[in-house]
């Protein structure tokens, strides 16, 4: 993820198996983590057809 420390593997690693980079910083890890939530969050509820975006949704992403 650009502007993290973590290479691809890493973060793949991370990802998929929750497993961390030990020489890296957990800041950037959890960072990581954070995205994947809300990004989880955004596929789930945006294919949902009885979800409207708006700007409450959006204001609940950035709580995530």
């Amino acid at each position: 993820m650009e502007g993290t420390t973590l290479s691809f593997g890493e973060t793949k690693e991370l990802l998929e198996h929750g497993n961390t980079a030990g020489d890296k910083p957990l800041s950037e890890q959890l960072v990581i983590l954070g995205f994947a939530k809300a990004y989880d969050v955004i596929i789930r509820e945006a294919t949902n057809p009885h979800n409207i975006i708006d700007s409450s949704f959006m204001k609940d992403i950035l709580k995530v």
